[in-house]
């Protein structure tokens, strides 16, 4: 499957250098979660947003009346963070105590997107909708304890090589956004929303199954060739 996602990721880059009319790069921040199913829902329900990175290359191959094809390479941080919370009474003073958990996965994203863009040649408005899919290269583990403050406990390294972790993973998006003309190209900013329809467990004995949502807020630079 590997093979698949750099194959996808080498046609979306192929496309953007040969038939593009516009191409750019973004960088923005990506809020996920992940929704818990399954045995680990009742051992671990809470979980919590977690901040990543996202940045690509994109680019825009006009079609008609407004519609364009909108390919995408982007590397994406996903994750969630679990928390437990309880405290103690010391000397007539309640002791908050607590523990956390950070997940961190990095992907690599390829995004055969379709646009559909209305305004003039100055401002442009915009939404965006329509697959990915992604590959985990690598992912972590981090803890990390409060007693009055907050420490590190740990920093562990996922073996996604695991026969029961998924690596891939299929999701949709949505997002709107505008864009302004600059130059010989235009300055963009756009919210978007992503849901995957894949699990990241492939765990068929205690039936665990969890699927990351998340939304992501994007500026970047579109060059007009």
């Amino acid at each position: 499957m590997k093979n698949i996602i750099t194959f996808a990721a080498f046609i979306t880059l192929f496309t953007t250098a040969s038939f593009a009319q516009n191409i750019g790069i973004k960088v923005g921040a990506n809020m996920t979660n992940t929704r818990i199913d399954g045995v680990a829902s009742q051992l671990n329900p809470n979980t919590d947003f977690k901040t990543g990175f996202v940045g690509g290359v994109f680019s825009d191959i006009e079609l008609m009346n407004g519609f364009s094809f909108h390919p995408e390479v982007n590397f994406i941080q996903k994750g969630f963070v679990t928390e437990y919370e309880t405290d103690f009474e010391m000397a007539g003073i309640n002791i908050p105590l607590g523990a956390s958990a950070q997940t961190n996965l990095n992907f690599i994203e390829a995004a055969p997107l379709f646009k559909y863009a209305i305004g003039n040649e100055n401002v442009k408005f915009y939404a965006l909708a329509g697959p990915s899919i992604g590959y985990a290269i690598n992912g972590k583990v981090t803890t990390r304890a409060r007693a009055l403050f907050d420490f590190n406990v740990t920093s562990t390294d996922l073996n996604l090589d695991n026969d029961m972790y998924n690596r891939i993973d299929i999701a949709g998006n949505v997002g709107v956004g505008t864009a302004i003309k600059a130059g010989t190209g235009e300055i963009f900013a756009d919210v978007r929303y992503q849901h995957s329809f894949s699990s990241g467990l492939k765990d068929q004995i205690l039936n665990i199954d969890f699927r990351n949502s998340g939304v992501s807020a994007n500026v970047g630079y579109a060059y007009h060739f």
